[in-house]
């Protein structure tokens, strides 16, 4: 993992990080048909996708779950919370 993204991810406890929606994200989540609990999951227990992380505050996680999907979730670093910015839910593994 880039040292940018591990010192920005010891800021905080991701089990516990409080997780909003920007308004965006709110309207893409309701015609992508993506649901909340799996959201705010993935940002706690996903793995975090380099590539789609830009420096200095924007991270994006991923996480498979038994369904047969992945989401992708692009989130925001503020200061007490995530705000997720972005979500996408695909049908198997990335």
């Amino acid at each position: 993992m880039k040292a940018w993204i591990e010192r920005q991810l010891k800021k905080y406890n991701r089990g516990k990080v409080f997780v909003h929606f920007h308004p965006h994200a709110e309207l893409r989540m309701i015609d992508r048909g993506a649901d909340v609990d799996k959201i705010v999951e993935t940002v706690r227990k996903g793995k975090v996708l380099e590539r789609k992380s830009t420096a200095p505050n924007r991270i994006a996680f991923s996480f498979f779950f038994k369904e047969g999907f992945t989401y992708v979730v692009i989130v925001k670093l503020y200061p007490n919370s995530f705000q997720v910015r972005t979500v996408w839910k695909r049908k198997g593994r990335i």
